[in-house]
């Protein structure tokens, strides 16, 4: 039809533009770049045609070319409209940040226009704001809610700010929506892997797959699920078959990588980092790689690869804060304790302001609450009153403790004994409080008012998750979520022949590694900060001394000291508690195969006592907090 009309209208620059378009959306590229050129010669200030001849620019890889086709449509005109397309053109080149002035141009000119709130959202998520991000798509599914991929997005944010319940409903949105949506499927899998239902996680992964079996995103997803699960070679296959799909996937070859790294295969983890096309320098990758250097004894290099890709001038805000973390870790094993200390102050600053403004505080301020009822319902004359599920499981063994206590290291011990899985951080204790609270009224005040009924099948469900995850016949089963500690009392309750491991260790060094650590999500807000995490040790140890002081569970309390001093005697004595006869595997915990722990990053190497006393190489920061501490009483063998 175009083209007829052409016979009787050579010189209409929109019918030659129609069908310019008409070609590009057919795949012929050269006679769409004809027509569009004849268009642009018959008038040449039209930014519509601007923008369609950048796009096949860019569709051809003429990247230069394709980012002044968009400048230059901009320039022509500044509509609203054309300003969103430029924008989104600029931001697949990589051009974030005129990519995000184009889009708040759009919405100067049209408040109104959601097509620019949500690509302006998209660049902020791009740029590391989820907090924004979610902002700017909360108000864009408000005047849109029938947009399944601000539903999508909006979930994506959630899960990067750590409110995967509310990013599940968001997803459960998109698939009321489009029931098939593959995407939507992999990241309500992603938010029910955070929230530790790893076989809810598994079964959306596949259904995922399912409807898009080449879907990189989810066998990369998938396989750093089955990873954590010890599920190795199906791990593996996952993560190959999303490079294969997708080449250059880079959480498919950060997940290979890191599968490799945690084999203990560094040659072949650096190979593959150092071999694939494009993928040299990468933001994304470089903390793998420096990871995989540093364990071949490469630290030096590590580090120059660090502060290269940490220089660059555009980087996502999230990206950013992680080399620095980074760069603190390879500084301070090199024994560079001031450029450690600048590097995590950097990181910790910077993380903080992803959070919503007054986080830290207001979850602070949760938590002293929180513990403050829980003494009060918890009471020593409450205990022996309180009812129970009547469970004889000695089953789960929950592993608790401040972050960077030593829970993972004791884990992956015990879970080298034949007898034990290493579970990793369950979420189930906290499912069932809240649980409770829909069922009985608002946990913890209605602890006294529970039945014995509601308790037992709180208690099937919590291990009938553990034989999903460890079989039927293994012994023991750990639990090492850091806020279980807060869980005491209802483990009490729903098992009250279960075992707890506290691990504790000295308070300085507790404090300096979790301001070392960059914690995903929002639960850990805390961490960002040395006041903060002062604070909340105190409000944790205060409430493991009450604990101690009431309830009868069978407690454990392991020195971190005294693991690393001397592994062989500890762990017996942990076994012995367990009801576990000793297994010399325990002592190979590093060597790969051994242990079945859902670790992230395992270790590989023997237990030794380097990292003992690590805040006196900070001494001068972290001075003026150590009168807040309880330093003499741990070190005379209190808590």
């Amino acid at each position: 039809m175009i083209r007829q009309v052409l016979e009787d209208r050579d010189r209409d620059p929109l019918a030659w533009r129609m069908l310019g378009v008409i070609d590009a959306a057919g795949g012929d590229l050269v006679s769409a770049r004809k027509a569009l050129v004849r268009s642009l010669e018959l008038e040449p200030a039209q930014s519509e045609t601007l923008l369609e001849l950048a796009r096949i620019d860019l569709a051809e890889g003429r990247r230069n070319e394709a980012a002044a086709g968009f400048r230059k449509a901009i320039e022509k005109e500044g509509r609203p409209e054309i300003l969103v397309r430029a924008g989104e053109g600029l931001g697949n080149l990589g051009f974030l940040g005129e990519a995000e002035t184009c889009f708040r141009a759009a919405l100067e000119k049209a408040p109104d226009l959601e097509a620019a709130r949500f690509n302006l959202a998209l660049a902020r998520l791009a740029a590391g704001d989820a907090e924004q991000g979610r902002e700017l798509l909360a108000r864009v599914v408000a005047a849109r809610p029938g947009l399944a991929p601000a539903w999508l997005h909006l979930g994506g944010a959630l899960n990067a700010l750590g409110r995967y319940r509310e990013a599940m409903e968001a997803f459960r949105k998109v698939l009321e929506l489009a029931p098939h949506d593959p995407r939507a499927l992999a990241w309500l899998g992603a938010s029910l892997q955070f929230l530790g239902d790893f076989a809810g996680a598994e079964r959306h992964y596949r259904k995922a797959l399912q409807q898009a079996p080449d879907f990189a995103d989810a066998h990369a997803n998938l396989g750093k699920l089955l990873q954590g699960q010890g599920r190795s070679g199906e791990a593996e296959q996952h993560f190959r078959q999303a490079m294969r799909a997708a080449p250059g996937h880079v959480e498919a070859l950060s997940g290979l990588a890191a599968w490799l790294d945690n084999q203990g295969r560094y040659e072949e983890a650096l190979e593959l980092l150092e071999q694939s096309p494009g993928m040299s320098g990468s933001y994304q990758l470089a903390p793998i790689h420096a990871r995989v250097l540093r364990h071949l004894g490469k630290a030096a290099e590590a580090r120059r690869l660090l502060e290269r890709v940490a220089g660059r001038d555009s980087l996502p805000a999230d990206a950013r804060i992680q080399l620095h973390f980074s760069l603190a870790a390879v500084a301070d094993e090199q024994g560079d304790y001031g450029s450690a200390w600048q590097h995590a102050v950097e990181a910790n600053e910077a993380r903080r302001k992803l959070l919503p403004p007054g986080a830290p505080e207001a979850d602070l301020e949760a938590m002293a609450s929180a513990v403050q009822e829980i003494r009060a319902v918890f009471g020593r004359d409450a205990i022996d009153k309180l009812p129970g599920s009547g469970c004889s499981s000695e089953r789960p063994v929950f592993i608790v403790g401040m972050p960077r206590s030593g829970k993972s290291l004791i884990e992956q011990i015990l879970c080298s004994h034949v007898s034990v899985h290493g579970a990793g951080e369950l979420t189930m204790l906290g499912d069932i409080s809240s649980e409770i609270s829909a069922r009985a009224g608002r946990w913890p005040e209605s602890a006294p008012r529970l039945s014995g009924q509601l308790l037992k099948s709180q208690a099937r469900r919590y291990l009938q998750a553990l034989e999903e995850l460890a079989g039927p016949d293994i012994l023991r089963v750990t639990d090492t979520m850091p806020f279980n500690f807060v869980h005491v009392g209802l483990i009490q309750m729903l098992f009250p022949r279960a075992r707890v491991v506290h691990c504790v260790r000295h308070p300085m060094d507790l404090v300096l590694r979790c301001y070392f650590k960059n914690f995903a999500g929002r639960s850990l807000s805390f961490a960002f900060s040395v006041e903060d995490i002062v604070h909340y040790f105190l409000l944790y140890r205060d409430l493991m001394r009450h604990w101690a002081g009431v309830l009868p569970i069978q407690v454990y309390t392991l020195r971190y000291e005294s693991l690393v001093a001397d592994p062989a005697a500890e762990t017996a004595q942990v076994l012995e508690f367990l009801g576990l006869p000793w297994d010399s595997r325990c002592l190979r915990f590093h060597e790969p195969g051994v242990a079945t722990s859902a670790a992230d990053t395992p270790l590989r190497r023997p237990v030794d006592d380097r990292d003992v006393g690590c805040w006196e190489h900070y001494r001068e920061p972290l001075a003026r907090f150590a009168g807040q501490l309880p330093l003499e009483e741990y070190e005379h063998g209190g808590f």
